[in-house]
């Protein structure tokens, strides 16, 4: 729900000014808009222009209004945010005279319904994406790819041990473009472990991204202890059919296998980030933080940043109060570079495990992740919550960097609810993990959540964005 103070104005304009919320119309009835707000306010008579400045105290945004105007919709504001509005009243074009009237405004959390039977709870009520999902799910709109009309990618884990690793099932998008899709298992496509190892969550391929490449072909970044190697590190292998992104083989055979993924090997991947001295347990759930919406490439420009889930020990031990740590992770052009500071430690959102990025229409990021603040490896408490990026506040217009993001402090909850509209505790959230958002349409009107979910087994669910 919308929450509004107003605040007395030190002039003589009476303006009334008032905030609505915009009201959507869900599955769930109606819904306070998480990101839109309309404001009205006493047109005051003989002036030159209004000034609307909008402060959540982390950012500032100012707009110009033509005098005469009595009515305005905010689009674009963060879901969860404190606002405090001030409206100018200016006698001349300077602005040297005026009058002001404020009000103070907080937009409700992102409210999201997962997918599944209108009169159940728990999960046992919750659709399966697909019934061999087990986990790890990244979902991809293909559109505008030679040969293929518009479809969707489901890249996960399965619970058959032979396919263990990366699996790929494709769908045609349904109506409504967030609505469930009817997945198909791709049998011949795929990155596995298969049966060769067991019993270690660390083997790769483990969680990953996928990004898709200015040069046409599709990067696959995948964390994993490989043959060979001596600790967990992340990995990159690219498609070799172009942008549809079905097949990294290069020979003739589609999936590859464990024996391959060496960087020798048939399936030669790159590693791309690796402990090296550094006193980590483990690098797991590395996601980027790009402008990822449909139609958009990565030109592999070094400055990008990813996230990684990080667990300091040892010596490193120091560094966090929490076991889990996103730590900021450079793109350097070939590979990536953890960033440290003065001390030796990474730098890092404490607390912080499995967030997912995606970007919106006005050029922000939204960072979801679950909040895990255990001292020790536990995975007990993590509720989802977001965090809000815009790129340029402390660097380059083009990128985020680690100033540009909300501190972890000011982390925002968000409203999940199962199918029949319950929300989710506290603890039922806590189930929840590796998650992964994106837009399933070409237009980006939807926004749905891919996420693990466990009821006697684990799988994987959807949700849907209800108020935009």
């Amino acid at each position: 729900m919308l929450t509004l103070t107003a605040c007395a104005a030190e002039a003589s304009w009476e303006a009334g000014l008032a905030a609505t919320p915009v009201v959507v119309d869900t599955e769930l009835g109606p819904l306070d808009s998480a990101r839109r707000v309309d404001l009205s306010w006493t047109d005051p008579l003989g002036v030159d222009h209004l000034r609307l400045h909008l402060d959540d105290g982390w950012r500032t945004r100012a707009l110009r209004v033509e005098a005469g105007t009595e009515a305005l919709r905010l689009e674009d504001l963060d879901a969860g945010h404190a606002y405090t509005l001030d409206l100018t009243a200016c006698l001349d074009t300077a602005c040297l005279g005026s009058h002001l009237s404020t009000l103070d405004l907080t937009l409700p959390p992102e409210t999201w319904r997962f997918q599944g039977t209108g009169t159940g709870t728990g999960p046992t009520a919750v659709a399966p994406l697909h019934e061999l999902g087990n986990g790890r799910a990244h979902g991809r709109l293909v559109s505008g790819v030679a040969g293929e009309g518009e479809l969707l990618q489901l890249w996960f884990d399965t619970s058959l041990r032979e396919r263990k690793g990366i699996s790929l099932a494709t769908a045609p998008l349904p109506t409504p473009a967030d609505g469930l899709p009817d997945f198909e298992l791709l049998e011949e496509h795929g990155l596995f472990r298969g049966s060769e190892v067991e019993g270690e969550d660390d083997y790769g391929p483990g969680t990953f991204e996928l990004l898709p490449l200015a040069s046409g072909e599709l990067a696959l970044f995948f964390e994993g202890l490989l043959p060979e190697a001596e600790a967990n590190a992340l990995y990159r292998i690219d498609s070799v059919d172009g942008g549809l992104g079905r097949d990294f083989h290069p020979g003739e055979a589609t999936a590859c296998t464990w024996e391959e993924l060496v960087p020798d090997g048939a399936c030669a991947v790159t590693p791309v980030l690796e402990r090296g001295e550094l006193a980590l347990s483990g690098i797991h759930q590395a996601r980027s933080l790009l402008p990822q919406r449909p139609g958009w490439t990565w030109d592999e420009a070094p400055g990008a940043w990813m996230l990684v889930t990080v667990h300091p020990e040892g010596d490193l031990a120091r560094c966090s109060e929490t076991a889990f740590n996103a730590a900021w992770a450079r793109w350097e052009g070939e590979a990536l570079a953890l960033e440290l500071d003065a001390g030796g430690c990474p730098v890092a959102l404490p607390g912080v495990q499995a967030p997912a990025a995606v970007a919106q229409a006005d050029g922000g990021l939204r960072v979801y992740l679950s909040a895990n603040e255990a001292a020790e490896m536990s995975y007990s408490r993590k509720p989802m919550a977001q965090l809000h990026a815009w790129p340029g506040l402390t660097g380059d217009p083009a990128l985020v960097e680690p100033g540009d993001l909300e501190p972890r402090g000011d982390a925002h909850p968000l409203d999940l609810r199962w199918p029949d509209g319950s929300p989710l505790t506290e603890s039922e959230q806590s189930w929840l993990d590796d998650h992964h958002v994106f837009h399933p349409d070409p237009t980006a009107e939807h926004l749905v959540l891919y996420t693990n979910l466990t009821s006697e087994e684990p799988f994987i669910g959807m949700a849907t964005w209800l108020n935009p």
